[in-house]
Formats: structure tokens, sequence, C-alpha cells
């Protein structure tokens, strides 16, 4: 099992992006069938948005869906 050092890193860079970089939202995704990055995403607090189906990936050369999620600032600061 993991030892939630993705989590961490994940946190730390969302704290970095809301604190110091001043960002308002942040976006991340993940291919559907990852269910470990689904979890990070959660686990951090990010919220699903959008799907997108049937895309190309161009370094996999794979057709593949990606789940779209995003974490604003006022829900970040909620969770502190």
């Amino acid at each position: 099992m993991g030892k939630g050092l993705i989590p961490e890193a994940v946190k730390a860079l969302i704290c970095h992006s809301f604190e110091t970089l001043q960002l308002d939202n942040l976006w991340c995704g993940y291919f559907a069938d990852n269910v470990n990055s689904k979890r990070v995403q959660e686990k951090c607090g990010f919220k699903y948005h959008h799907i997108i189906k049937d895309q190309y990936v161009e370094y996999l050369d794979e057709i593949r869906t990606e789940v779209i999620c995003r974490l604003t600032k006022s829900e970040w600061q909620k969770q502190q």
C-alpha cells in the first residue's frame, strides 16, 4: 500500500499555487481507468468538472477518456 507521499506533494503544490502564485482555480485530470489518480485528486479536494471522451493521447498513441477536475481557492480555503 502507498505511503501517502503523492497526496502530500500535491497538497504542497496546491498551497503554493493559491498562496504564492495567487491562482483562483486549479485544474487536473486523470484517465477514467486510473483509480489511483482519481483517489489522490479526491483526497486533495478536487471535484469532478467534466469528461472528455475518446480523445487521442499522442504520447500513448491511444484513444482515452479523461476526467477533468477543478479546485477553487475558496473551496481549498474552506478545507484548511
